[in-house]
């Protein structure tokens, strides 16, 4: 897990902003990700966005939920096509067969988020209609995966407005 400190700090936010937080860790970093779920929970509830920033990005893990807890931030602070990119990246692996990258594959580890139901309404996407950020992840191990061009041609349609946001 990495080390919180000011420099990290600074960059975690702003690779926030921009859209390009990276979740690439895998199973060396579920023991520390089963530790700080429910914090992670806690941030998310409070409402306290950059701290579930900066958490999800210390710990790195490459899970559906870490990728929707980054837009949840993205979207509390402002940043809507970053928001935007994190949920799509979250649907992918929800919706993917990467092993071990979904939630739901444990019992409560969704942390009572239903992705499938969620991330449709926040991507606003349309019965058979694949999200347009759902090729980010792959895209993300190629060599221009983080250029500006590259995320803009996978924004999906704009964030849907809901009275209550649970």
């Amino acid at each position: 897990m990495q080390t919180m400190n000011p420099e990290f700090r600074a960059q975690t936010l702003s690779a926030l902003r921009a859209g390009t937080i990276n979740l690439n860790c895998g199973a060396v970093c579920a023991w520390g990700w089963v530790n700080e779920r429910a914090r992670m929970r806690a941030f998310d509830a409070a409402g306290d966005w950059e701290s579930l920033a900066l958490r999800v990005a210390q710990v790195g893990y490459q899970k559906d939920l870490a990728y929707y807890y980054l837009g949840r931030a993205a979207e509390g602070l402002g940043y809507r096509e970053a928001a935007l990119a994190y949920y799509g990246d979250s649907y992918t692996l929800a919706t993917g067969s990467q092993p071990g990258a979904q939630c739901r594959q444990i019992a409560g580890d969704c942390m009572g988020v239903d992705l499938l139901a969620v991330l449709p309404v926040k991507l606003k996407l349309n019965t058979g209609n694949a999200a347009s950020g759902v090729n980010r992840i792959s895209m993300k191990q190629g060599q221009n995966a983080d250029s500006a061009q590259s995320r803009e041609s996978s924004l999906p349609a704009p964030l849907a407005t809901q009275a209550q946001d649970g």
